[in-house]
């Protein structure tokens, strides 16, 4: 499976911190779709995958459980990851994914792609893996 996983450095001092999030010449990404997502508690998102659409996770706030299958192989992998310390996740085309909200409160999760959402012909295809 072709999952990168990429933990980044927070800068602090007393006002609180900072995070270089996305290098976007790092990432190799032609952006094209910014999306922000919370899950409340015990609730699941995902049990998909594209086609055609390259992602990029980042947990901002929480604890989230990352199930992925890649569809060509059955790999399966599963990564359990929190807000510290943040955490770049890419997830290519062919892996289906799900992510579980594991903690307490509300998770916030920022996705970046490269395709936008095209309600007329959606890349999105249901496979139930949580």
């Amino acid at each position: 499976m072709e999952v990168k996983k990429i933990e980044l450095k927070t800068q602090q001092d007393p006002r609180g911190w900072s995070v270089d999030l996305f290098k976007f010449s790092a990432l190799q990404l032609d952006l094209k779709y910014i999306y922000l997502v919370t899950s409340k508690p015990g609730t699941v998102r995902g049990n998909h995958y594209h086609e055609h659409k390259n992602e990029w996770f980042c947990l901002v706030k929480g604890r989230a459980r990352f199930t992925l299958v890649d569809n060509r192989t059955g790999e399966k992998e599963v990564f359990e990851m929190s807000d510290n310390p943040i955490t770049l996740l890419n997830i290519p085309t062919q892996v289906t994914h799900a992510i579980e909200n594991v903690s307490g409160e509300d998770i916030y999760i920022l996705e970046l792609a490269d395709h936008e959402f095209d309600p007329q012909n959606p890349d999105t295809f249901k496979k139930q893996i949580v």
